[in-house]
């Protein structure tokens, strides 16, 4: 048979080859693609997760360098945000280097606040004791009132459980 279309068969066989391999190909190529976007989004949400975890040990670890500072007695610098470079140039106040401090002080307001301490403590204990003495007296009223009828307690129910 003879094509009187003037089309070459040939032709028209690639291009319908390549419309199928495209068809074909078409779900492979979008889970590959989908596969790549996930990569990616997990990745970026590591790197995130990371990210913040660094920040929060950088604040840990300030706030604990500060509060060790005050407890020496020691100056905290103070550290604000840098300006940005188009507002001028200004400078900080140097900060002063902290002061060595005598240890016959440190030692002399340790043992004033541990005075300080135990007079609270033994103030504490002291109305611990009282506490508990009124606590014992009221008991003890209360076992003599029982057994001196003025209370009765209730009789136990020696019936047995109903089902």
């Amino acid at each position: 048979m003879t094509d009187e279309s003037g089309i070459n068969t040939q032709m028209t066989e690639a291009v319908t080859h390549g419309q199928i391999t495209n068809i074909d190909e078409a779900p492979v190529q979008s889970f590959a693609i989908l596969d790549v976007v996930m990569a990616e989004t997990i990745g970026m949400g590591m790197h995130n997760a990371i990210n913040a975890q660094h920040n929060m040990q950088m604040m840990a670890s300030a706030a604990v360098t500060a509060t060790c500072a005050r407890m020496i007695n020691g100056q905290v610098p103070d550290i604000s945000a840098p300006q940005p470079a188009d507002s001028g140039t200004t400078t900080r106040p140097p900060v002063s280097p902290i002061a060595p401090t005598d240890p016959s002080t440190i030692i002399a307001n340790a043992q004033q606040e541990t005075e300080q301490a135990m007079s609270t403590l033994s103030k504490a204990a002291q109305a611990a004791k009282k506490t508990i003495s009124g606590a014992k007296d009221a008991l003890n009223k209360l076992g003599s009132s029982n057994q001196n009828g003025n209370n009765p307690s209730p009789t136990p129910n020696n019936n047995p459980p109903t089902k």
